[in-house]
């Protein structure tokens, strides 16, 4: 059990949240109620925490269920949460919904989370591989951040891995190529 469920608060709050999840259509009305939405963040906010995700027992929560929660948040409350939903951002199968969910804030809001956690995974992780730099790359120009998508090839270039400066090689061509002409 979630060390939130263990409190008589928490397991309210994690059945709220199990329920919401669950229900799909009927969440915005059970997140409607009056202090559903502060009971279920701290829930929220422990699925999406990778340290706790790593000692969950099955059944416990899910990223998938506090994404499709997320989804019926208001933009500050995608706000409080939006560093936690960085980390799955580089899970193919979260991408999308995480990137869905950090689009419903301003451009200068996602610029604020995205391109400094991308910079940090770059700069400070010793067990990068070529899909880290594509991934990068992918999120950044998502949002439009071109300078950025232009700073994660110029790091895998620079890299020792032969992979990982032809993996920045790609990015450059598949991003920023001229386009071919075509004639006849």
């Amino acid at each position: 059990m979630s060390s939130l469920s263990s409190s008589h608060d928490g397991a309210g709050a994690v059945e709220l949240a199990m329920a919401a999840a669950d229900k799909g259509y009927e969440a915005e009305r059970l997140l409607g109620s009056p202090g559903a939405v502060e009971r279920v963040m701290p829930v929220l906010r422990e699925w999406l925490d990778p340290r706790y995700r790593r000692r969950a027992k099955p059944g416990e929560g899910s990223v998938t269920a506090a994404l499709a929660i997320a989804g019926f948040l208001d933009c500050s409350r995608v706000r409080e949460l939006a560093p936690l939903l960085m980390y799955w951002a580089y899970a193919v199968g979260h991408r999308v919904r995480v990137l869905q969910l950090l689009g419903h804030l301003d451009h200068s809001e996602i610029r604020r989370v995205v391109v400094p956690y991308v910079r940090n995974e770059l700069t400070t992780s010793s067990s990068l591989e070529w899909e880290d730099y594509q991934d990068a790359a992918d999120i950044l120009y998502y949002f439009g951040f071109y300078d950025e998508v232009r700073w994660v090839i110029d790091q895998a270039l620079a890299h020792e891995d032969p992979e990982i400066r032809q993996e920045g090689r790609e990015i450059e061509e598949d991003f920023f190529a001229a386009p071919e002409s075509g004639g006849e």
